[in-house]
C-alpha cells in the first residue's frame, strides 16, 4: 500500500520546485531510511529525476552510494551525477557472466 507523503525537492541552482509522486516520495523515504530500492517505469515518469534526488540526499547525508543499472543506456544519468552509474554485471565484476554458477556467486559475494 502506498502512503500519500508530502515531500518536495528543491533545485536551488535552478530556482525550480519540484513536487514528488506519491509513489517517488514512498521510494525516496525508503532509500533514505537504509533500503534498498528498484526503481522502474515507462518512459517520462521520473525514473532519472528520482535517482538524482535520492543519490544527492544520501551524497549530503555523507553516505557512500552506488547506482547500479540494469544496462548500460539506463546508466547515462551519471553525467549530471559526481558517482558513475555501473551494470550489475560490473559492480559486482562478473563481466559476461560466463563463467560457472557457484564462481558467480563467489565473486559478486566478495564485493
Amino acid at each position: 500500500m502506498w502512503r500519500s507523503l508530502k515531500y518536495y525537492s528543491i533545485d536551488i541552482l535552478n530556482l525550480q520546485l519540484h513536487r514528488l509522486t506519491d509513489d517517488q516520495a514512498f521510494a525516496l523515504k525508503a532509500a533514505l531510511s537504509g533500503n534498498n530500492v528498484f526503481i522502474t517505469g515507462q518512459a517520462g515518469t521520473g525514473k532519472s529525476f528520482l535517482v538524482k534526488e535520492i543519490f544527492q540526499q544520501l551524497e549530503q547525508s555523507g553516505k557512500n552510494v552506488a547506482i547500479i543499472s540494469s544496462t548500460g543506456i539506463s546508466g547515462t544519468l551519471s553525467k549530471d551525477l559526481k558517482t558513475p552509474v555501473r551494470t550489475v554485471h560490473s559492480f559486482y565484476g562478473i563481466g559476461t557472466g560466463d563463467l560457472p554458477w557457484k564462481l558467480l556467486v563467489q565473486k559478486a559475494s566478495s564485493k
